[in-house]
């Protein structure tokens, strides 16, 4: 679903009391929620305090505001339908110590 999508998914997950008593999809929700919004070049941010949500909230505004959009365009497109990985790398320019890269993973080829 995310790999095809042009959307971004940020999501603010609240996990508390995880382990008392929850089924295996409840269980398996943090981890799915992460790959989700990973695969989509978006991020979870986990919640421990109800009342953090509203930095977090700012976090994901500034994240959003602050972001770069990369084209990428291959050159020999194949039209296999398939999803092909891409892994983005960004060297900071000097007087910069580290820059975070929040990327999609790869992207679906065309059919026809």
């Amino acid at each position: 679903m995310t790999r095809e999508s042009e959307a971004l998914i940020y999501a603010m997950g609240l996990f508390e009391g995880l382990g008392v008593q929850l089924s295996l999809e409840e269980l398996a929700g943090p981890g799915l929620l992460e790959d989700t919004s990973e695969a989509s070049g978006g991020r979870l941010f986990p919640v421990s305090d109800v009342n953090h949500l509203p930095e977090i909230a700012a976090r994901i505004g500034i994240e959003l505001h602050t972001q770069y959009v990369l084209a990428y365009a291959p050159n020999a497109l194949q039209h296999d339908g398939r999803h092909h990985r891409l892994r983005v790398q960004v060297e900071p320019p000097a007087g910069i110590s580290a820059l975070n890269v929040h990327s999609r993973a790869g992207y679906r080829a065309p059919n026809e």
